[in-house]
């Protein structure tokens, strides 16, 4: 199914316009570096974002430990937009000290999740609805990387 979805996308004029665009990245090229990706930007999602994330951690520096304060990030980003990274935003926004607040709420969150699984019945409704919320949880923490 994966391999027919891709080729129908493939066969599309904006589908190979996509992939093209994919190709030029650091992700997918190993000729193009982190700084190329910056200055090619513009029409590429994924170098946009390698440029917001280079600006706005250049700009973390400025205040390391307590950041810029909430929604921070879109005023002082070049772009006027979102970190489209949530640990770079809390990094930047909180700083050191609410960025390893978060990630200690999250660690909380994940070590809550674990057990409640495993002091659940194999077999049951329960244990069903705890995997399931396991699952959008690590889903949701890796999709943070990406977008907000």
């Amino acid at each position: 199914m994966l391999a027919i979805f891709f080729g129908l996308f493939a066969s599309t004029e904006l589908g190979l316009e996509r992939l093209n665009s994919i190709s030029n990245t650091p992700l997918l090229n190993p000729d193009i570096d982190t700084s190329q990706a910056i200055l090619m930007h513009e029409g590429n999602s994924f170098n946009w974002r390698i440029a917001q994330w280079t600006y706005l951690l250049e700009a973390w520096q400025q205040y390391p430990i307590f950041g810029y304060g909430l929604n921070g990030s879109s005023a002082i980003a070049p772009f006027y937009n979102h970190a489209h990274n949530d640990y770079i935003r809390a990094l930047l926004e909180g700083g050191v000290v609410g960025f390893v607040s978060f990630l200690i709420f999250q660690g909380g969150q994940l070590v809550y999740l674990i057990s409640l699984y495993s002091k659940s019945n194999p077999g049951s409704d329960a244990r069903s609805l705890h995997s399931t919320l396991l699952a959008v949880f690590i889903s949701v923490s890796i999709g943070m990387a990406t977008d907000n």
